[in-house]
Parts: structure tokens; sequence; C-alpha cells
């Protein structure tokens, strides 16, 4: 099972939902109910929500928003760093093959 407790608790609420046994394959138990693990669903938020960040710097927005992720991007501030990392890393690993769930909430933690 995933070593996340909220991961751990997602999983087993959806087993139990389902009626199957703990042992039962966490893949096929989310394939199932069309879930993806929660690590998953908060990286398209987060990469989702950069993106964004990134359209406002592009068109020159004056939202407050653009400007705070405009002065941490020229800071180099840990977060986004960690993020630009993160991305980094998925690509090189999308060349190669298909990075699993437990590689991206991984790479969120380093």
């Amino acid at each position: 099972m995933a070593t996340d407790p909220l991961e751990n608790f997602h999983l087993s609420f959806l087993k139990w939902t389902l009626g199957v046994n703990k042992t039962t394959s966490n893949a096929a138990v989310w394939g199932d109910c069309g879930r993806y693990p929660l690590g998953v669903e908060h990286s398209k938020m987060v990469f989702s929500y950069r993106d964004r960040l990134e359209q406002m710097d592009e068109d020159n927005s004056l939202c407050l928003a653009r400007h705070a992720y405009r002065e941490q991007k020229n800071m180099k501030m840990s977060w986004y760093s960690c993020l630009d990392a993160v991305q980094r890393n998925l690509e090189q690993e999308t060349n190669r093959r298909l990075p699993r769930p437990s590689q991206i909430t991984s790479a969120m933690k380093n």
C-alpha cells in the first residue's frame, strides 16, 4: 500500500467500497473506480496553476498573483526550483518510459 497516510486511507476506502480484499492490486482498484492516486491529481493541479501563472506573465497581466509569481521565480524560491526540477525529471523519464504515480509523488517530496 501507499506510504502516505492520506493515500493509504484513500485506497482503503476504495477497496472497502468495492468490497475487495486488502491485497487486491492498487492499479486494479484505481482503474475500476476511475480514480488516480491523490498525488497524481494534486500534481496536475499544481502544474496547471503554474501554467496559468506563466500565461499571466506572458500576457503581462496586472494582477498581484503574476507579480508575486515573477518575483519568486526571479528569486529562485525553493518551491519554484523544486517544481521546475520535478518537471524536468518527469520530462526526462517520460522520454524513456511513462512515470509511475509513486515517482511523481516522490519527485514532489524531493
